[in-house]
Order: structure tokens, then C-alpha cells, then sequence
């Protein structure tokens, strides 16, 4: 009779299969580590994105429903368009805005502490203070710029000049650096 000998695993093929799993183990781990990385960074980019495309499309809407108010012959005091700039970087734009379901509405827009944000007036009075809403935290820097009538270059300010103030431009362009993202621009015609 023929005698079987059978033969098992030495201890050092036993430890280099436990090293070997190991480091298969390791790597599978950075790998769906690394793709749940990738995919919470995508979630929160495509999330600021939103709420960029969100607030740029509010601003856009705003801006291409300027109007000029008038009461019959009688043209509203406020200017269709006035801009201010504070010594701190600070811009506010106050604006009537012409809806067709609520008539003409003092609007504005304003870039404050890294915030910009919407305006309104319940009244018709821009020395009133105004609700609040925001568009956009984390704006690190905002500029607008205006393009009149004949002209061809854009202005830092808004009325061209006292006399013209009822005058709306006719391309208003905003940069703003968000953030994180980087520089932004757009320019917006309003009506």
C-alpha cells in the first residue's frame, strides 16, 4: 500500500496570502474611499453651481424689467436707475421694476459683507428700509458696469448724469469672484 502524503501550507505561504489580501484589501478601500471623495466634492461644486446659476438668473430677470415710472405726464423722482458706491466696496442699485401683474415696484439690488441680495420697498421711498433677501453669500468682489446710449464704453456709474436720469442703460455688465469658484461675468440688456 501506497502511502499519501499530504501537504498543507507552510507558515511563511500562510503570511505572504495574508499580506497579499491585505493589500488588496487596503487598495479596494482608498479606491471607494477616494470615489466617495470625489463624489461628495461634485455634489457640493454642483450645488454651488445651483445656487450661482439660481442667483445670476434672478439678477438677470430683475435687470431686464427696468422701467421708467411716470404718474400720467408727472415722471417719479427716483430715478429709473441709481447706483451708489460706499467708501468700503459697498453697492447699492435701486431701480423701478415694471411687472405686469403689480405694476412698478422699487426694486434693488445690493453687494454688502460678501452678500449680495435682493431689495424691495413697500413703499416708493428708497430712504424706507427695504426687505432683504439673499442671492449669493461668499461674493468676494462685485462691479458693475453700464453702457449708454451712442457711447462705447462702459461706465463705473449710474445716471450717466443728473439730467439723464430717467435714461436706463443699454447693457449692464456684472463681474463678481465667488468664493472657491472664481471670476464671473455677465452682461444683461435691460428693457
Amino acid at each position: 500500500m501506497m502511502r499519501r502524503h499530504i501537504r498543507g501550507l507552510t507558515l511563511i505561504e500562510l503570511l505572504v496570502a495574508i499580506v497579499i489580501f491585505s493589500l488588496l484589501g487596503l487598495m479596494a478601500y482608498r479606491a471607494v474611499y477616494s470615489a466617495t471623495e470625489s463624489q461628495k466634492r461634485l455634489s457640493e461644486e454642483y450645488v454651488t453651481w445651483q445656487r450661482i446659476s439660481r442667483a445670476i438668473s434672478r439678477v438677470e430677470t430683475e435687470l431686464t424689467q427696468i422701467g421708467t415710472r411716470s404718474s400720467g405726464q408727472i415722471v417719479s423722482a427716483q430715478a429709473a436707475l441709481d447706483v451708489t458706491t460706499s467708501d468700503n466696496g459697498n453697492i447699492r442699485m435701486v431701480y423701478w421694476r415694471m411687472d405686469d401683474n403689480q405694476g412698478a415696484r422699487l426694486s434693488g439690488l445690493e453687494y454688502s459683507n460678501n452678500t449680495l441680495s435682493l431689495l424691495r420697498w413697500k413703499s416708493g421711498d428708497a430712504s424706507q428700509n427695504p426687505e432683504r433677501n439673499i442671492l449669493l453669500a461668499g461674493v468676494t468682489s462685485f462691479t458693475l458696469n453700464y453702457a449708454a446710449e451712442n457711447d462705447s464704453t462702459w461706465r463705473t456709474s449710474w445716471p450717466a448724469s443728473p439730467a439723464r436720469k430717467t435714461e436706463i442703460p443699454t447693457g449692464i455688465r456684472l463681474e463678481m469672484e465667488v468664493d472657491g469658484i472664481g471670476r464671473i461675468t455677465r452682461v444683461f440688456a435691460p428693457h
